[in-house]
This record gives C-alpha cells, structure tokens and sequence, in this order.
C-alpha cells in the first residue's frame, strides 16, 4: 500500500511539474512575441482600433493595412493572399511611440465626426479603393459622448461601436488621409520591419453578407486554441504573429497557415484569418 501511494503521489508530482513547465513554456513563447507581450494589458476602455485598408482594383487580393490603435500598438502590412509580405509594428514600450500618440491627436479631432457607410461613386474610376474601420467600446456603456463622437453616426456589433467608410483616398476625409501618412511614416524605418513565420487575425463579420460568405467556415472554440486566438480576439484586425513552430490550433489535425475559422464572440462571429510569413 505505501509502495502504491508513493507511486501515485511520485505521478502526482510529476504531472504537477509538467503543468508548470507548460505554462512557463507558453509564458516564454508570448514574451517572445511582442503583440502578446503588449495586449496581455489589454483593457478596453472606449479607444478600440483605427484600421485602415488600401486595394487597388487591378489587384484586389493585394491589400496594404494601417492599424492604429493609442494606448498600445500601432501596424503597417500588406497581404498577398494568404501571405504576410511586408509587416511593420510598433508597440507602446519604445519612445516612437509617445511621439507617433502626439502626432495622431493632431489629426484625429475630426475622424469621429464622419458619415457611417460612404460609398463610391462608380469603383471603375479609381485605382485604389480604401476601407476605414472605427471601432469603440463604448466604456461599456452604448451611448453618444462628447469624448466619443463617431458613436452617433456608428452601429453596435457586440459590445462594439462600428463605423466604417467606404471610398477613394480623394473621397476620403482629410483627417483619414493624415492619420494613414502619420502612421505609415511612424512605420516606415526599418527598425520596425519583423518577419515571423505565420500569422493570424481576428475580423469582425459585422453584416448579413459577410456571415453567409463565411457560412461554410468551420468553427472553432478559442478555449481549445493557443493563447494567440484569444488575444487575437481582444484587437480586432490587429496582425498577431505567431513564431512557434507549433500551430496554433493544436486540436486541429491538419493546419496550414493560409487556413480561416470563425470562432463564437457574444451572439456573433469573428473570422480567424491566418497567413504565411515572408520566413517561410
């Protein structure tokens, strides 16, 4: 009997140690990876995410994003498909940053006054179309405030607010024009370029259309997935790479970057985009 209660206390031991050893190892792997490292405080408080997408209409499945969001990260990238080309980051640790916060106020008085939906006029006329996407918390609570102005002309999607306009650079407000260049030259030293060997985001299908384009995307449950889905979630569109050779669904016999999922968020869905990195 005390030979059998060793044994187990012994495997009780070891499977203990090996728990810990797992989490360290997953604690090392997002210390490792500066996005993780930056949204672990991430805690939503009203300022959400400024995304901002250029495709030109000879190439659409080449498309170049701006994604900006004060208290935390800003990101320059391109995707080619279902590759990563070019990926620039910027995070709230480096004194860059302070001064890119004091460059985009001067511009972002006026972003959050803009009409929701803008459309173009006829896409044949212009050879870029960009989308802009704004998207708050609210604080928690859905409602216009004087420090939150684009919840009037915005929709809810999930605890969300959502404003998005559609057009040409020329029909874009001014303010938006200003925030794209600020950020992309905060970006644009080499310093800031990272290649990784995959990545993945989180996008929000915020309408009808989106959700039966998806319709056939398998889902998945972030609680099963490794910790880059789930911080994925908490930024929308933010690109998260992930530089372990293991996948990030691990419940997922055959996975290749490139692959989509959508996963559960409120009474909605998130799509799970994954990419190849330049490493690869």
């Amino acid at each position: 009997m005390k030979v059998m209660m060793k044994t187990v206390m012994g495997l009780s031991v070891l499977l203990t140690l090996a728990g810990c050893y797992s989490e360290k190892k997953e604690w090392r792997d997002a210390e490792r990876n500066e996005v993780i490292r930056c949204l672990r405080g991430w805690r939503p408080s009203g300022e959400g995410v400024r995304y901002i997408e250029e495709k030109n209409t000879q190439t659409p499945e080449v498309r170049d994003v701006v994604l900006w969001n004060f208290v935390y990260i800003a990101q320059n990238y391109r995707i080619e498909n279902h590759r990563i080309t070019r990926c620039s980051i910027l995070t709230n640790n480096t004194p860059e940053f302070s001064a890119l916060d004091e460059a985009y106020f001067r511009v972002n008085d006026a972003i959050q006054q803009q009409a929701n939906n803008m459309r173009l006029s006829e896409a044949s006329e212009h050879n870029s179309i960009v989308t802009a996407i704004n998207m708050g918390t609210g604080r928690g609570i859905f409602k216009p405030t004087p420090s939150s102005l684009y919840y009037e002309n915005g929709v809810e999607w999930e605890g969300w607010c959502v404003l998005k306009q559609t057009g040409s650079f020329d029909e874009m407000p001014s303010n938006i024009n200003a925030l794209h260049k600020v950020v992309t030259q905060a970006l644009s030293s080499p310093e800031h370029t990272r290649n990784y060997p995959s990545y993945l985001r989180a996008v929000p299908l915020l309408t009808a259309e989106e959700l039966e384009a998806e319709k056939d995307t398998p889902v998945i449950n972030t609680e099963k997935a490794r910790y880059h889905v789930q911080f994925a979630t908490r930024l929308p569109y933010a690109l998260v790479p992930v530089p372990e050779k293991e996948s990030p669904f691990p419940n997922i016999r055959k996975y290749t970057p490139g692959d989509k999922f959508k996963v559960k968020y409120g009474d909605g869905y998130m799509l799970i985009e994954t990419f190849k990195g330049v490493m690869q």
